[in-house]
């Protein structure tokens, strides 16, 4: 090897090094940015599914205590956000329909909507409670802030 190119050569080497971990920490980083996202959208998921199944469990609790008492009022409180984003909550017969952004999932109604009349609402989640009402000459639920 040529004295002349020994110092040419040091620097392609250190480049050649810097270009390598460079490529390493830009890998790691969009593995770990994709792997935040993925996880963040599975647990945004399951966490409005869980706040449709406390309005699904009130809605059921309305239809096994009706025959005790006539109109009745049940509060729940509820996270004001999920994933620092506010949600919705719709309510009719056959279904609650918790949505936020694009993302939205439905609980079915199967057996307490056989039991009213009618069963309706629409909750927005930025006061962090909703109350469920029985009026009882109608038949109807009604899901509110």
């Amino acid at each position: 090897m040529n004295i002349d190119r020994k110092g040419q050569m040091l620097s392609l080497e250190q480049m050649l090094l810097f270009s390598v971990g460079l490529i390493i920490a830009i890998s790691i980083f969009l593995t770990f940015s994709w792997l935040e996202k993925e996880v963040r959208s599975r647990t945004f998921d399951d966490q409005l599914r869980e706040v449709g199944l406390i309005v699904q469990n009130g809605i059921n609790r309305v239809s096994s205590t009706k025959g005790f008492s006539s109109d009745m009022e049940f509060v729940y409180n509820i996270p004001e956000k999920l994933n620092d984003r506010f949600y919705t909550m719709e309510v009719d017969k056959t279904k609650v329909r918790v949505k936020s952004g694009d993302t939205s999932v439905d609980i079915p109604l199967s057996g307490a909507n056989s039991t009213f009349t009618d069963i309706k609402g629409f909750v927005s989640s930025s006061r962090g409670m909703f109350k469920i009402s029985y009026d009882s000459v109608s038949n109807i639920v009604i899901v509110s802030r």
